[in-house]
């Protein structure tokens, strides 16, 4: 067998001991273009990931308040209703009113129209009561999340 690849090693090897600082390749300007958008591509999906996240765990708040105001009667739930009334006027930006205000509202409409709503209307409606556009796919109930979230903008937005 004859001399391998490998047998002769100090022929092969470069000399790294010249090169002082690293020098990128010069990159074309659509190639440029190209990685940038792969970039912003990655850092918008990562974004998109936390607020897919963000949301689930709203609409889980959203449901833990629908758990306590569905088991209250009329009377009670009106009276939370004022209370939750009187604190989302002065903080109804704020996620944590948002979300009571979505429960209460929620309760009543389940209780008056016979109607429940569903995740994906939570969402479109904290999304709307956030300044966001909704877009819905046919027969996910946009006048439902429309209604639900001018409901509680009627409701609870400082007059």
């Amino acid at each position: 067998m004859g001399a391998g690849y490998f047998s002769d090693t100090s022929a092969t090897l470069p000399t790294i001991t010249a090169m002082t600082r690293f020098v990128p390749p010069r990159m074309q300007h659509a190639e440029r273009l190209l990685l940038e958008d792969e970039i912003s591509g990655f850092f918008s999906l990562l974004k998109t990931k936390w607020s897919v996240l963000g949301m689930r765990q709203r609409i889980a708040s959203v449901r833990d308040h629908l758990f306590i105001y569905d088991r209250l009667d009329d009377a009670d739930l009106t009276v939370q209703t004022q209370q939750v009334a009187q604190r989302a006027r002065t903080h109804i930006h704020q996620q944590h009113f948002q979300e009571q205000a979505i429960a209460v509202t929620t309760s009543w409409m389940r209780r008056r129209l016979g109607m429940a709503a569903y995740d994906v209307q939570l969402s479109g409606a904290l999304h709307l009561l956030s300044g966001r556009l909704v877009q819905l796919a046919p027969g996910e109930g946009k006048t439902l999340t429309i209604g639900l979230a001018a409901g509680v903008m009627g409701r609870y937005e400082p007059r």
